[in-house]
């Protein structure tokens, strides 16, 4: 394991170069926190112009999982500030495309936006087949925030293609994921099918519980659209032995936001009761979250409170946030 390998090497710190190794180790490890720690002792832009550069960009996507979403914007900003003094195209696209990946997680669409279409732009003369795909990717994901399902999903078909070409596997699945849910809303289930059986291939192959989970909840929302009720409730079935009890799982407030407006058109189903047993106690303490779930978060925690009385106003934006502007008829 190179990230261990690198810890151990590193052991003791004795200058601000080998800070920042270290730290990279660390996000690499997936120590977040230990990693923006260690990071505090990195060189000046005097000292050292690339190690300050590669300092700021470990920080911005440690403090983007950590929800610390303005200073990891501002980190971001500043690794662009000083790639751009570098004069490396290459580099630039990868910093933009980091910068926009930071503000679209942290809800700030329209300079997420601007990032990575700078980032397209500035492809024109310099190709880079990993940087159109990730543009595309970031471009596609705030398409589907904002509705625009057909350019969505154009997108992502792009940004797909592209991760074939370089053999990504796993960009590929999570592709054909969101290719399956952009489907679902321009109501071509058919086609959504075929593209989350191929992301559904890839995740049973390497036993990747999230990304099954992911499928199968799109395929929830299918079922529900067709009115297959019963069928609805197996994938969310599906769903939950993939979350394995984990209420923190991003999918999870959505899912049971979900099971909600079933269980509001076929009260016997149980959908949401059996849902929100299936996590126990943990619920109780469900508060909002940062970024961009917190509109699914907020939903939930009135669909809590509002256990088995949930109003008909409830049931609508319920309906509204979770299929936009799909809103099924009421069974």
């Amino acid at each position: 394991n190179l990230p261990d390998a690198a810890l151990e090497e590193l052991s003791p710190v004795n200058t601000k170069r080998e800070s920042v190794l270290r730290g990279r180790s660390l996000f690499f490890l997936g120590r977040h926190a230990d990693a923006v720690k260690q990071l505090t002792d990195r060189p000046s832009k005097e000292e050292d112009k690339l190690f300050y550069a590669d300092s700021h960009y470990i920080s911005s996507a440690c403090n983007s999982y950590l929800g610390n979403h303005s200073i990891a914007i501002d980190e971001a900003r500043e690794f662009c500030n000083v790639i751009e003094t570098i004069d490396d195209t290459d580099e630039m696209i990868a910093a933009l495309n980091n910068l926009g990946g930071v503000c679209c997680f942290a809800t700030k669409y329209g300079e997420s936006r601007e990032a990575f279409e700078r980032a397209l732009a500035m492809m024109k003369k310099s190709p880079s087949i990993e940087g159109e795909a990730t543009a595309k990717w970031g471009l596609a994901d705030i398409e589907g925030v904002e509705g625009n399902w057909h350019r969505a999903y154009e997108n992502y078909t792009t940004a797909r293609d592209r991760f074939v070409q370089l053999g990504g596997v796993y960009p590929v699945a999570w592709l054909e994921h969101s290719i399956g849910n952009a489907l679902l809303h321009l109501r071509r289930f058919s086609e959504a099918e075929l593209a989350l059986s191929r992301a559904e291939e890839i995740f049973s192959q390497r036993n990747r519980a999230d990304g099954l989970a992911f499928v199968f909840f799109v395929r929830v929302k299918i079922e529900y659209l067709n009115g297959h009720i019963s069928r609805a409730c197996d994938h969310i079935t599906q769903v939950l032995k993939q979350v394995q009890r984990n209420h923190k799982f991003p999918i999870v407030p959505n899912l049971l936001n979900l099971a909600a407006v079933i269980e509001k058109d076929a009260p016997n189903t149980r959908a949401l009761r059996d849902a929100v047993s299936w996590f126990g106690d943990s619920l109780k303490g469900y508060s909002h979250q940062s970024g961009i779930a917190s509109k699914d978060a907020a939903l939930l925690i009135e669909v809590i409170e509002n256990m088995g009385s949930v109003s008909e106003q409830l049931y609508l934006r319920l309906k509204e946030h979770l299929f936009g502007t799909v809103v099924p008829k009421k069974m």
